[in-house]
């Protein structure tokens, strides 16, 4: 398994799936590996399964794996019972960080 960026760019259209599948194709085909057999992984949002539709999809586990942890201790808030908690949502939110100021 491999996983490649090819390019990255601003959308200056609305994020409609429509427009990501047509910015998302036009890059593909770009470097020659536009395929109806790939199977393509994002986020879980409605326009990028809508982007994809009638491919091959995967939600991203990684993805996936933070919303459940952010879901999960988001209601963790009596410092008696964080114990180690602490630290993990320190980290969660370092990550958040890096996160939003690469995107």
């Amino acid at each position: 398994m491999c996983s490649w960026i090819l390019r990255t760019c601003e959308l200056s259209l609305k994020h409609t799936g429509e427009h990501i599948r047509i910015a998302v194709q036009e890059i593909l085909e770009e470097f020659g590996v536009w395929r109806p057999g790939n199977t393509y992984v994002t986020d879980n949002a409605a326009n990028m399964k809508l982007a994809i539709k009638d491919l091959s999809w995967l939600g991203c586990s990684g993805h996936n794996l933070n919303l459940a942890l952010s879901h999960v201790l988001k209601d963790v808030r009596d410092p008696d019972q964080q114990g180690d908690i602490s630290k993990v949502l320190q980290q969660i939110s370092v990550c958040k960080g890096i996160v939003g100021h690469v995107k």
